[in-house]
């Protein structure tokens, strides 16, 4: 891969020339700057190891068209387990062997894009995870063993050392690289192994061994591909566990990237979506851990995005429109999503139009509280019924309310109106992407409705709202009465009362609210009336705004959260350590004292920071969503190095 650092020449003027000296990099420093190249640039060293090694391989197979895939494997030799990789292309010959495992920022793949690599560095990621690790090379009728160690260097930093160990005549060609596990890294090795060569180039040629679970692995292939522009799109199942939740995720020269999807493209996707970017397009660290973020990387993603627009607006074009009596009937899946083959919609956005004026449609009981089941339909079409424009049309509503149950044919759960101006607008608008041939559309103007009978109120009396807009009427000691006797039958209703009742349903039986207009729900009651707020608190009703309420509220807030704390102890316990079940004894005590969870959790929190045996096998659980028992995590726990 290119890697761009080329420079020209510079120009000086003569009479500065002879005061030119060279930067460079003292005996003590090459070898320390060969320490940092090979032990700390890396994050996750098993990874590094795994990828530039099956990377290069992949490359190699690649540059002289080999169809054998490369063989990865994962076995036990006598009685250790070992990780190697092996390539059938053309090996290399001594002087190459050196160079590319031996030094640093030496490589044949730094002035093209048809190769991943570039820097230089790879060859010796082994050195990352290991002291020793040994590369065969088929060459020419020729295996050559060598091995590749770290010895003591010239000023006492251990630096890499390569040795040839032996020659022998063979028929076969390439590359293989071989390293030992620690046993404590087999899980690790395996995973990360496997995980790579899933989410490998779809139509490379990798076959993974893996003899720690008895099984092969090759890359997946994906459900559905597509090209935009210099791109290639790759839809993918069952990949939420690996990218933690990432619904877009970026590729190049065959090696997925797992960072965060780029903030450019915020869009919803019906599956994991993988995008194959051409080598040498975006920018990547020497560590090749990671996308940068960079402007050069954001000009790509731009681009990408540019795409994803075209295709969306194709997509949405050859969505199916639901008619519009399916839209007002079934409206609670407005809210819901729409799958398309590549992305997730909502309903306003691939149905816009429909939407529209599926929001100024009205769904009513027949007791005229908002309305969510089935509509009133007629000979199997919905009926929605139009209604004037005007300011107040309450009256209208229940006149229509009150004729129902004389109209023939009519489903009387409920209805659906539309103001009559919208119900033109639409027709103005009326194009193939507005169905309304499952609709009937009924002028309630044209309909009979019976007069309203006029309605007389004891002028003593005042305008409430129980629970959840219930209209009644009622004086202050008509209301004070029929709750008392209802709620507090027996109970001498003191001016603490609010002090003595079970839970915050009691308290709302006695609270009145003040509100500037009828039929705000709440919990308690509400009047528009002064003089009957004032009424009840005079004899003991509690307001929303009193400290008394806010005091009681909290309260039983705070009771009700630690019983759900309670009850979610268990649950929660297993949740922050990978599903192990505890100890009855432990849960109980947990129970008891539920914040020291946090405390649990702020300990593995700090496990997951440690560069440490226990602190990598906690994180890829957490990373693959894996559960284990209580006694293996205590082994885990148990460990350090």
């Amino acid at each position: 891969m290119k890697t761009g650092v080329i420079s020209q020449k510079t120009i000086a003027s003569d009479d500065i020339k002879d005061t030119r000296s060279v930067m460079g990099m003292s005996d003590k420093g090459m070898e320390l700057a060969q320490y940092f190249l090979r032990d700390r640039i890396y994050s996750n060293k098993v990874l590094a190891v795994v990828r530039e090694y099956v990377s290069n391989a992949y490359d190699e197979h690649k540059k002289y068209g080999i169809t054998d895939p490369v063989d990865i494997k994962l076995s036990s030799v006598n009685n250790q387990w070992v990780w190697s990789v092996r390539d059938y292309a053309m090996g290399l010959d001594d002087h190459s062997i050196r160079n590319i495992f031996g030094v640093y920022f030496e490589s044949t793949k730094s002035n093209d894009n048809d190769s991943i690599g570039g820097f230089g560095i790879g060859g010796k990621a082994g050195f990352s995870y290991t002291d020793t690790f040994y590369v065969n090379s088929h060459h020419n009728g020729i295996k050559t063993c060598y091995i590749c160690t770290l010895g003591a260097g010239t000023k006492g930093i251990p630096v890499g050392e390569i040795y040839e160990i032996s020659k022998e005549s063979t028929t076969e060609q390439g590359i293989e690289i071989s390293l030992e596990v620690k046993s404590t890294d087999v899980y690790d090795f395996s995973n990360t192994t496997s995980d790579f060569v899933k989410h490998f180039a779809p139509d490379a040629k990798i076959k993974f061994e893996n003899w720690y679970n008895t099984y092969y692995y090759e890359p997946s292939q994906p459900i559905l591909t597509k090209v935009i522009g210099d791109y290639t799109l790759n839809q993918y199942e069952d990949w939420s566990n690996y990218n933690s939740g990432n619904t877009f995720l970026v590729r190049m020269g065959g090696v997925l990237y797992p960072h965060k999807t780029p903030t450019k493209i915020t869009r919803k996707f019906t599956n994991t979506i993988v995008v194959d970017v051409p080598i040498g397009k975006l920018s990547i660290p020497i560590s090749r851990e990671s996308i940068e973020n960079t402007p050069l990387n954001d000009k790509v993603f731009t681009e990408i995005e540019m795409f994803l627009d075209q295709l969306e607006k194709e997509e949405i074009s050859e969505l199916t429109t639901p008619k519009f009596g399916n839209t007002i009937t079934g409206h609670d899946s407005i809210s819901g999503n729409y799958y398309g083959p590549w992305f997730q919609y909502n309903y306003k956005t691939a149905f816009e139009k429909t939407a529209k004026y599926y929001y100024n449609t009205s769904r009513r009981y027949k007791d005229g509280n908002s309305y969510s089941g089935t509509v009133s339909t007629s000979g199997g079409k919905h009926m929605v019924y139009l209604i004037p424009d005007i300011k107040n049309d309450s009256n209208w509503h229940k006149r229509l309310i009150s004729a129902l149950t004389t109209i023939s044919g009519t489903n009387y759960n409920g209805y659906v109106s539309m103001r009559k101006s919208n119900y033109d607008a639409m027709m103005a608008e009326l194009d193939s992407t507005i169905d309304i041939s499952d609709c009937v559309f009924v002028d309630v103007k044209t309909l009979k409705l019976p007069k309203l009978e006029k309605q007389t109120v004891d002028n003593s009396s005042y305008q409430v709202f129980a629970e959840y807009g219930r209209k009644e009427y009622h004086t202050v000691d008509d209301l004070d009465a029929i709750v008392t006797s209802k709620y507090f039958s027996g109970t001498d209703v003191a001016d603490d009362w609010y002090l003595h009742v079970s839970d915050m349903d009691k308290i709302h039986r006695r609270t009145i609210g003040l509100v500037k207009e009828y039929g705000t729900r709440t919990s308690y009651f509400t009047a528009n009336s002064i003089k009957m707020v004032e009424g009840l608190k005079e004899l003991g009703w509690l307001t929303p705004e009193c400290p008394e309420y806010r005091d009681m509220a909290k309260k039983f807030n705070d009771e009700n959260q630690r019983l759900r704390t309670i009850a979610n102890a268990e649950n929660r316990l297993r949740e922050v350590y990978f599903g192990a079940k505890f100890n009855v004894k432990v849960v109980d005590h947990i129970k008891k004292n539920p914040v020291k969870i946090n405390r649990f959790e702020n300990i593995k929190d700090i496990i997951l920071k440690e560069d440490s045996t226990r602190g990598r096998i906690l994180t890829s659980l957490r990373d693959y969503n894996r559960k284990i028992t209580r006694q293996d995590l205590r082994k885990i726990l148990m460990m350090k190095d």
